[in-house]
C-alpha cells in the first residue's frame, strides 16, 4: 500500500472545494464526493511506498523547518491521459517549491519511483475535483463550473494519508 503526503487547506477553502465537488455531483459528474467519500480537499506533495517510523520522523523535521505556503488555486486543469482528472490548479511559488523539495529530500528516492509525476521538476500541484472522466464528462464538468472564482488558501496541516483507507498520520497538525 502507498502513502500520499498531502497538504490540508484552511476551513474556508476546504468548504469552498467541497461546494465545488457538490456542484459537480449535482450536475451528474462523478466528483470526489461520490468517488471518494470521506476524503478531504488537499494538494499532494508526494506519493510513496509505505513509510517507516524513521521516515515519518524525517518528514516531520523537514516540514517543521519549512514555512507552510499560502496557495492560490486560480484555474481549472485536466489530466487527459488514461482516465480524465479535473482539478483546481495551484500557482507555483518559491515557498511551495521549497516545501515540496524538503518533503522529497526527506523520503528515500526509491520509495517515490512509482509516482514520478510528483517528483521535483515534473510536479503539477493541484486539488482534485473529479476523476475517471471521459471526454464528454470533462467538457460537462468545465461547463458546470464556469465561471469559477479563484481561491486563496492557507495550508494548515500536512499528513501522510494511506491510499485506499484514508488513515492519516499528522506530520504537521492543524
Amino acid at each position: 500500500m502507498a502513502d500520499a503526503i498531502e497538504m490540508f487547506l484552511d476551513a474556508d477553502t476546504d468548504h469552498a472545494v467541497r461546494a465545488i465537488w457538490e456542484r459537480l455531483h449535482d450536475a451528474g459528474i462523478p466528483s470526489v464526493t461520490g468517488q471518494a467519500p470521506g476524503r478531504r480537499p488537499h494538494v499532494t506533495l508526494a506519493v510513496t511506498e509505505r513509510l517507516a517510523a524513521q521516515e515519518i520522523a524525517a518528514l516531520r523535521t523537514a516540514i517543521a523547518s519549512t514555512p507552510l505556503p499560502g496557495l492560490h488555486l486560480g484555474h481549472l486543469g485536466a489530466f487527459t491521459s488514461q482516465r480524465g482528472v479535473l482539478f483546481l490548479g495551484v500557482s507555483v511559488s518559491r515557498a511551495l517549491l521549497a516545501l515540496h523539495a524538503a518533503v522529497h529530500a526527506a523520503i528515500p528516492a526509491q520509495k517515490t519511483s512509482s509516482w514520478p509525476q510528483c517528483r521535483p521538476g515534473v510536479w503539477i500541484p493541484h486539488c482534485t475535483l473529479a476523476g475517471r472522466l471521459d471526454a464528454a464528462d470533462l467538457g460537462a464538468a468545465v461547463a458546470a463550473l464556469v465561471p469559477l472564482q479563484p481561491l486563496d488558501a492557507q495550508v494548515i496541516g500536512v499528513g501522510a494519508v494511506e491510499i485506499g483507507t484514508g488513515k492519516t498520520v499528522a506530520l504537521i497538525a492543524p
